[in-house]
């Protein structure tokens, strides 16, 4: 009978771990991390193993929520947030690509500053470098080097000719196509051509 009751209680704790450990796992599907075995229903060595398995549990969630804090954080616009506990294996590698995230994105941040400053002073040759990133990131700002050169391409030539015609020489007319507002400039200035070299031939007639 003691033998009996001994297995009985034996039983009673396997199916109690079981328990603990299904309803763990129950939670972690829902996402309700903070959950924990109830190890004051253990004694001895029991209670280690259930200990073992909380301890377990936190060591994989402490990583997880300080890489999501991160996260949540550049999504919210601090670019400069990193995750800077240390970890090993697996959780260090999702450190470090988080990290990296952080690195590029705040170098989009830092090249759109750049490019800010250089159009207010007048330099609009200054592209992004576009070699600094990775794969979509670069792509984006090579994007947006593209949309500086649309833009700036039309006003450097238009820049060009003002300073021509106002120096007296008349060039000739804009044949590049542009589309929307460029192209009334361009047609603008090529009126402004045709009128001053109607004035210089009606000038020379007269002559």
């Amino acid at each position: 009978n003691e033998v009996k009751n001994n297995l009985n209680l034996l039983i009673d704790s396997l199916n109690s771990l079981i328990n603990e450990a299904a309803m763990m796992r129950k939670a972690a599907e829902r996402g309700e991390l903070d959950t924990r075995a109830d190890i004051s229903k253990f004694r001895g060595a029991w209670a280690e193993i259930v200990q073992g398995l909380n301890d377990t549990a936190e060591g994989m969630i402490v990583p997880m929520r300080d890489v999501g804090s991160v996260l949540d954080r550049m999504a919210a616009g601090d670019l400069k947030a990193r995750v800077t506990n240390e970890y090993k294996g697996d959780y260090d590698v999702l450190k470090k690509a988080c990290n990296d995230l952080g690195v590029q994105l705040q170098g989009v941040q830092e090249v759109l500053e750049d490019l800010k400053n250089a159009a207010i002073e007048g330099k609009l040759d200054a592209r992004g470098d576009y070699d600094r990133f990775k794969g979509e990131i670069a792509g984006m700002v090579k994007g947006l080097n593209e949309v500086l050169d649309a833009i700036i391409g039309p006003l450097t030539i238009t820049a060009e000719y003002v300073d021509r015609i106002s120096k007296g020489d008349i060039p000739e007319k804009i044949t590049d196509e542009y589309k929307g507002d460029f192209n009334e400039v361009k047609n603008n200035l090529n009126l402004l051509i045709d009128s001053l070299n109607s004035l210089i031939n009606e000038a020379a007639m007269m002559r």
